[in-house]
């Protein structure tokens, strides 16, 4: 492959497992024969075992924020908070009004290390997100072939 990156890793798609499995069991929904909680269970314990974390004990341990969280921290640095934050539609009230830390990196010669200080960003810039960013428009040339999808999405 020319791809320079891996796209989606296992670990991503027991999360995405357990996320749907948990998701389905809160709205009581169900598979025959599959024990939902427990299926998200062993998901987010198999992606701790192999990262050597503590696992969970039992299934009623499992909750939608449990999930989320193992998935913030499995994909810290891998450019999917965004899309989670959108996807579960609470970015507005996690970003709004927020100021964001940033790494000040300074090489120690003496030590021959580097500090990294964390401080808050110093333009004091607050994060705003628009609710309208949940939707995306729909373009123009599938409106014109289908005028049922009039009206666009909000504020489109």
């Amino acid at each position: 492959s020319t791809q320079p990156w891996i796209d989606m890793r296992y670990a991503e798609i027991l999360l995405n497992r357990a996320e749907a499995a948990i998701e389905m069991y809160i709205g009581g929904h169900s598979i025959s024969g599959v024990d939902l909680q427990k299926d998200a269970f062993d998901c987010i314990n198999d992606i701790r075992d192999r990262a050597g974390a503590v696992l969970l004990n039992n299934t009623s341990e499992v909750n939608i924020e449990v999930v989320r969280k193992e998935r913030k921290k499995e994909l810290a640095f891998e450019n999917k908070t965004w899309w989670d934050l959108r996807r579960w539609r609470i970015a507005d009230t996690e970003l709004n009004q927020r100021i964001f830390y940033v790494l000040h990196p300074y090489y120690v010669k003496e030590n021959g290390k580097y500090v990294f200080l964390r401080r808050l960003d110093e333009r004091n810039s607050r994060y705003n997100f628009n609710v309208l960013w949940y939707y995306e428009a729909i373009p123009s040339s599938e409106i014109n072939k289908n005028p049922n999808l009039l009206p666009n999405n909000p504020g489109y």
